[in-house]
C-alpha cells in the first residue's frame, strides 16, 4: 500500500540542465522553506486526510480488495518489536526470509556487500526484488543496484507493504519477485525521540540506537516540515584471536558442516552429502601440515615444533570428521555479527501553493560503516617447498627428508600468523534529493489526480579488505640461505637482490616477524560512486462508468539514469589479493517507460456475484543498452458473497541487466566445485572470475498468483 495526501499525492516533473544545477536548486529551495518555518507561526495543519492506495496497484483500493497479495506491517507492529533496524523486523516475514542482513552478510568480502540490509522476496534474489521508498526508487549501494535499507529514516516509517506477486507492469523493472514499499509518515506533527540498548544472553554484541524526529506545520497550516535523525551502533564480533568471535557459545565449537559423502556412488542408496559435526580441515593447519608423501601428517605447532597429525575416521576432500579436527576448525573466527555504525538525517518540507497543488522538497543523508572478520587464509595443499634448502624447515623434518631423498614437500596452511582476512571497514554515504508536486484538476467534468517528482541520488561506497598479496606471498614462502651472508632471504632475491622480498615462515605459529607479516599482507580497496536520476509523472482518474460502476484509470511515464564510476588499486585490478580484488565498474544506461492501468467492474450486487472486476496493466520500457521490452498484468477479483473474495493474477515481469552485469571488468570469488564423476566425489577450491556483458537482454518471467480472502461478518475485525 501507499499513503498519499489528497493535496500531495504526486510530484510534478521539472527538467534540470545538470546534476549540479539540480542539487543547487534543491538546496536553495530547502533553505527558503526553512526560513519560512522560522518566520511563520506554527498552526494546525489543514492538510486533508490521507487516502490509502494499495501498493499492488497504482489505483486507490482498500487493501483486501487488491488483486495481488499484500502484506502490511504498520507502525504499531514496528514500535512493539523495537528493532535496531526496520529491516530486522521485515525480514521475519516468511516471504523475506532469504534477505541479507549485516549479520548474514559478514562474508561478503570480495563482493563488497558485507554489512548491507538487502531484501530478497521469495528467495528469488535481491536483484529481482524492487524496493521503494514512499513509492519512489532509491539509489543502490552495490553493482546489483539493490537498495540498502540502512539508508531509510527508521523513525519516519509509517508502514511497510510487501507485494509477493509480479508487479513489473505496475512499478517497472526488477519486480519479478514483487515489491517492498516503505511508506513515509509525511504528516507527522510533534516531537518524538527514542533510545534503546541491548546485548546478548552472553553479555556481548552490545548495541544501541537512538532517534529524534520533529514535525511541524507553518504558514497557517499550508506547509509542513519534517526532520528526523537517527544513529545506531553494534559491537559485533571482530576479535583477531581464534575462537573469540564465537564467545561462550558451545554450539559454535562443535564443528558442524555439510560435507560430501565419500561412500556415495549414485547407486548404493547413500546420500550425496552428510551433515556431521567435529569437522576440520585435513589438508591445512594453522602452522602448516605436510599433505602428501612419506612425511604426510607432519604438522607444525607453536614455534614450529613438529608432531604427528591425527586424521579423522571420515575423509572427504579437504575435510575430515574426528581426529584433530578442532585444531583445524575454520569457522572459529568468523564474525557472528558485523560491527556496524550508522547515522542518517532526513528532511522534508511541503507547501500547499493552492488548495489543489502541493509542492515538496526532500533531502537526506545516510552513512554506515561496517567491519567483519572472516576465516584465516587457507591454502589447501597448495605450496611446494624444498625441505633441504628452505631454512625454516625444522631440523628433525629436514633430516628425515634428506634421508628419504625428498626434494619437495607439499604443504597446506591456514596461515595462523596472518590475521584473518576481513571485510572493512567499509563505508557508504548515500545522498538523495527529491523535488516534486501533486494535485488535482478537472478535465471534462472529471477529477484527475496527478503527481510528479525529480530525484538526484548518489551513493559513495568505499570497499576494503585486509588480505595477503598472492604475488608477494608466493615469493616470501620460498626461503633460502644467502650464500654470501648466511642470512635467510627469499629465493627470488638471489637473482633480484633489490626486490625487497622478506621471507615468510609457513612452518609453525608465532614464528614470523612483524616485517614479514606486513610484507605479505595488503589492503584491497575500491572507491565507487553510484548515480541514480529519476523523473516521473502519474495521473489517476475515473473518466467514465460502465454498467457495473466507475472505471478507474492510471497512466504515467518516467525517465531514469543509472551510472557508476569507480577506482581501485593496481593490485586489485591485477587480482593479486587472497580476498577483495576489487575491479572498478564504469558505465551507465537510461530507461524510458510509459504505463497504463485500468480497473473495470463487470458485475455488482448480483445474486451470485457481489463484485467482479478485472485489473489490466501494460508498461512499455526502453533501455538504452538492452533494448525494448513490454510487461503486462491481468488480474481478476470475484466476490460471490460479502465475506469471501477470490482473486488471481497472471503477469509478465522483467528484470533488466544491472550495472554490474553489464560493465563488470572482472570480479573474483572463491568457489568450491564437486567432481561427481569421481568415486568418491572430489572437491576443488578455485578462484572464479565474473565479467559483465553489454549484450545481455532483460530476463522475462511469467507469474501466476491465485488466492482468496475471507472476512467473516460474524467475527468482527478478522480477515
Amino acid at each position: 500500500m501507499q499513503i498519499n495526501s489528497i493535496n500531495g499525492k504526486t510530484k510534478s516533473v521539472t527538467s534540470v540542465k545538470s546534476r549540479a544545477l539540480a542539487r543547487t536548486s534543491l538546496l536553495a529551495l530547502t533553505a527558503t522553506l526553512l526560513a519560512s518555518v522560522a518566520q511563520a507561526q506554527t498552526a494546525n495543519s489543514d492538510t486533508a486526510v490521507e487516502a490509502v492506495v494499495v501498493t499492488g496497484s497504482l489505483i486507490a483500493r482498500p487493501g483486501y480488495t487488491a488483486p495481488t497479495p499484500v502484506t502490511a506491517v504498520n507502525a504499531k507492529d514496528l514500535e512493539a518489536a523495537a528493532p535496531a533496524n526496520v529491516a530486522d523486523y521485515v525480514n521475519e516475514l516468511p516471504e523475506l526470509s532469504g534477505s541479507a542482513t549485516p549479520t548474514s552478510s559478514t562474508k561478503g568480502v570480495s563482493s563488497g556487500t558485507a554489512g548491507q540490509n538487502t531484501l530478497n522476496l521469495r528467495n528469488l534474489g535481491a536483484n529481482r526484488t524492487l524496493v521503494l521508498f514512499d513509492g519512489q526508487r532509491s539509489v543502490g549501494s552495490n553493482p546489483q543496484g539493490t537498495a540498502d535499507i540502512n539508508n531509510f529514516p527508521q523513525a519516519l516509517i509509517a508502514r511497510v507493504d510487501v507485494v509477493t506477486g509480479g508487479a513489473s507492469a505496475t512499478y517497472g523493472s526488477d519486480a519479478v519477485a514483487g515489491v517492498v514499499n516503505f511508506i513515509l509518515d509525511k504528516n507527522y506533527s510533534g516531537l518524538k525521540g527514542e533510545f534503546s540498548k541491548s546485548q546478548t544472553t552472553y553479555g556481548d554484541d552490545k548495541s544501541w540506537e537512538g532517534s529524534l524526529t520533529v514535525g511541524t506545520g507553518f504558514a497557517g497550516g499550508k506547509g509542513h516540515f519534517l526532520v528526523s535523525a537517527d544513529a545506531a551502533h553494534t559491537d559485533g564480533f571482530v576479535s583477531l584471536k581464534i575462537g573469540q568471535n564465537h564467545g561462550k557459545r558451545a554450539w559454535a565449537f562443535q564443528g558442524w558442516k555439510i560435507i560430501n559423502n565419500p561412500s556415495y556412488n549414485g547407486t548404493n542408496g547413500q546420500p550425496k552429502q552428510l551433515v556431521v559435526n567435529q569437522v576440520g580441515i585435513a589438508t591445512g593447519a594453522y602452522g602448516g601440515i605436510i599433505t602428501a608423501g612419506p612425511l604426510q601428517g607432519t604438522v607444525f605447532g607453536p614455534g614450529g615444533a613438529p608432531s604427528q597429525f591425527i586424521y579423522g575416521t571420515l575423509l572427504s576432500g579437504n575435510y575430515m570428521q574426528g581426529g584433530d579436527w578442532k585444531s583445524t576448525d575454520t569457522e572459529q573466527n568468523n564474525s557472528l555479527d558485523s560491527q556496524l555504525n550508522r547515522q542518517s538525517v532526513f528532511t522534508r518540507a511541503s507547501y500547499n501553493i493552492t488548495p489543489d497543488i502541493n509542492v515538496f522538497l526532500q533531502a537526506s543523508y545516510a552513512y554506515s560503516e561496517q567491519l567483519s572478520i572472516n576465516s584465516f587464509e587457507t591454502q589447501f595443499s597448495a605450496i611446494n617447498i624444498n625441505p633441504i634448502t628452505n631454512p625454516f624447515v625444522p631440523a628433525s623434518v629436514k633430516a628425515r627428508a634428506t634421508a628419504l631423498g625428498l626434494s619437495t614437500i607439499q604443504v597446506g596452511t591456514m596461515n595462523g600468523d596472518l590475521q584473518p582476512y576481513s571485510a572493512g571497514p567499509n563505508s557508504r554515504s548515500v545522498y538523495r534529493y527529491v523535488a516534486g508536486a501533486a494535485g488535482e484538476f478537472n478535465l471534462l467534468g472529471k477529477d484527475v489526480d496527478w503527481d510528479g517528482y525529480i530525484q538526484d541520488g548518489e551513493a559513495h561506497v568505499n570497499s576494503t579488505a585486509i588480505a595477503s598479496r598472492k604475488s608477494l606471498y608466493n615469493l616470501a614462502v620460498q626461503a633460502v640461505t644467502s650464500p654470501t651472508t648466511g642470512a635467510i632471504i627469499c629465493a627470488s632475491s638471489l637473482t633480484n637482490p633489490n626486490n625487497g622480498c622478506i621471507p615468510y615462515n609457513i612452518f609453525g605459529t608465532g614464528v614470523n616477524t612483524p616485517d614479514a607479516i606486513n610484507y605479505v599482507e595488503g589492503r584491497a580497496h575500491m572507491d565507487s560512486v553510484y548515480f541514480q536520476d529519476v523523473a516521473a509523472v502519474n495521473f489517476r482518474s475515473t473518466p467514465f462508468e460502465d454498467w457495473a460502476g466507475p472505471v478507474s484509470v492510471a497512466l504515467g511515464a518516467s525517465h531514469r539514469r543509472e551510472a557508476v564510476k569507480g577506482t581501485s588499486t593496481a593490485a586489485d585490478q591485477a587480482l593479486d589479493f587472497f580476498a577483495g580484488n576489487y575491479v572498478p565498474i564504469n558505465g551507465a544506461y537510461t530507461v524510458d517507460e510509459g504505463y497504463l492501468e485500468t480497473i473495470v467492474p463487470l458485475l455488482e450486487n448480483k445474486p451470485w456475484a457481489k463484485d467482479l472486476s478485472v485489473d489490466l496493466a501494460y508498461r512499455a520500457t526502453n533501455y538504452s543498452v538492452s533494448g525494448f521490452v513490454n510487461t503486462w498484468k491481468v488480474s481478476v477479483s470475484y466476490s460471490p458473497i460479502d465475506d469471501l473474495r477470490f482473486r488471481g493474477t497472471l503477469s509478465r515481469d522483467i528484470r533488466a541487466p544491472n550495472l554490474g552485469e553489464l560493465y563488470t571488468v572482472g570480479s573474483t570469488s572463491t568457489t568450491s566445485y564437486v567432481d561427481d564423476f569421481m568415486t568418491p566425489p572430489l572437491t576443488y577450491t578455485a578462484f572464479t572470475l565474473s565479467t559483465g556483458n553489454i549484450n545481455l537482454k532483460p530476463e522475462k518471467a511469467q507469474s501466476t498468483d491465485l488466492g482468496l480472502v475471507y472476512q467473516p461478518s460474524w467475527l468482527s475485525g478478522f480477515s
